[in-house]
Order: C-alpha cells, then sequence, then structure tokens
C-alpha cells in the first residue's frame, strides 16, 4: 500500500481514489487490524498477558500539546506508523492535529473499527456533541459505509431535530438511496430552519427533477438562483429542462 503524508499536500492519488470512487450503496469487507507488539496495551483493552480487570475509559485531560507529528512517509510499514499513533495517543491524549492525521490513515484503509476505538477519545476534542454525530457520518460516508453512516445521522436526528445540517445529512442519504420521498421530507424540515440558504432550494428542484416533476422542479430552481443568481448548479439544471 502506497504511505500517506499529510505535509506537503503528498497524500497518493491512489488511496485518494480509493476513498472517494468507491460505489456509496456497495458492501465493503472491513480488514482487521493487525495484531499489536505485546509491549503495549492496545487502546480501549487491557492486556491479556496480565490478571489485571479492564478498567473503565477516561478520557485524556487535553492538556496543552507541543509535539511536532511524524509524517506517514518517514515509516516503513502500515504497522510501524501505527504503532506511533497509537503511542502518542496513550502519551498526550487525542487533539486536534493527532485526530487528522488517525483519521485519514485509518480512512484510507477502511478500517471502520480503528476508527470506532479512535471516536472513544472524542471526548479530549471538545467537540459540540452534534457536531461530533455529523462529523462520524461524515467521515463513514467517504469510505463509502454509508448504512453506518445513517446511524449516527438518525441518532443527530433525534437528538438535534431542528438542526440544519442534521436535517441536510437526511436528506443527502435518503436522495442517495434514491428514496425521493423521504429526501423531500429532510429537504423540507432543512428549508424551515434554514430557509434562506439557496442550495436547499436547488436540492429540491434536483430531486423533482429527479422525480419526474418538471415543473415543481423550474419552481425551486427559479427560487434558488433568486437568492443566490450565480449558482452554477441551478442555472444548467434550468437550462437544461426549459
Amino acid at each position: 500500500m502506497a504511505r500517506i503524508s499529510l505535509t506537503g499536500n503528498r497524500l497518493s492519488e491512489k488511496n485518494l481514489s480509493k476513498i472517494q470512487s468507491k460505489d456509496v450503496s456497495s458492501s465493503i469487507e472491513i480488514p482487521a487490524l493487525e495484531q499489536r507488539s505485546n509491549k503495549r496495551t492496545r487502546i480501549g483493552f487491557t492486556n491479556m498477558n496480565t490478571d489485571q480487570k479492564e478498567k473503565p475509559f477516561k478520557p485524556h485531560l487535553n492538556k496543552k500539546k507541543e509535539i511536532a507529528l511524524k509524517d506517514s512517509i518517514l515509516f516503513k510499514t502500515d504497522t510501524e506508523y501505527e504503532e506511533y499513533l497509537y503511542t502518542i495517543l496513550e502519551s498526550y491524549g487525542l487533539f486536534a492535529e493527532l485526530y487528522d492525521h488517525f483519521k485519514v490513515f485509518l480512512m484510507s484503509k477502511s478500517d471502520v473499527v480503528g476508527l470506532e476505538k479512535l471516536w472513544k477519545y472524542s471526548g479530549d476534542l471538545k467537540m459540540d456533541p452534534c457536531d461530533l454525530l455529523l462529523e462520524k457520518a461524515d467521515v463513514l460516508r467517504q469510505i463509502s459505509r454509508i448504512d453506518l453512516a445513517y446511524d449516527y445521522l438518525e441518532q443527530a436526528s433525534r437528538q438535534y431535530p431542528e438542526n440544519a445540517m442534521v436535517n441536510y445529512g437526511m436528506a443527502m442519504y435518503h436522495k442517495l438511496k434514491r428514496e425521493y420521498e423521504l429526501a423531500l421530507h429532510w429537504m423540507n424540515k432543512w428549508m424551515v430552519v434554514d430557509g434562506s440558504n439557496s442550495e436547499v432550494y436547488y436540492q429540491l428542484g434536483s430531486t423533482y427533477h429527479r422525480m419526474g416533476s418538471y415543473d415543481l422542479a423550474v419552481q425551486k430552481l427559479r427560487e434558488c438562483l433568486i437568492l443566490d443568481s450565480k449558482h452554477l448548479g441551478a442555472q444548467s439544471l434550468l437550462d437544461k429542462i426549459t
């Protein structure tokens, strides 16, 4: 597998295409993480060579970080790089730069198990709870695990029903699944809380177009262009219909 570089924009096109090109509805086999050396305990688990009982998880205190993370290109294997990231996590807790490095590495392997373990330490990041649910959903969407992403979106929709981005996420999920009636339901909820956003009307117009409701599509696309006369997607689709 090609090495991942998070500095100098050297992330390989092969890995990017592997993340971006998969069909969102496809089923992906999740590779198991390789076993680490017994020198350290894997995050969230007790050492199987001891008689100690597993301790309840407690997030690290988010201390000020004065560490420059090494680039993955400096490591010979994925296993060595993963060991390094876990060592930093165990020593310092999770901070923003480490999260970004770890997330991209795990996404490149479509490693859902690893991502779930990483998110156990998300309390260190002090993220807004709703934003955290949306972050998890977006990461899983990017590695084509859309059904797993929906679990987080659905949880967010129950807890934060008035959040515009939650309604947007639910609408896009159903649109990708070609469940257009459900997509319209969530787009209308999105419009109620974010009615000045031209993108709402573009997505409504696009969905009506897919359903063959061309008059409604034209109406929503024109409403989009009233709010944003430079919206290229809306203008292009309107020209196509009319």
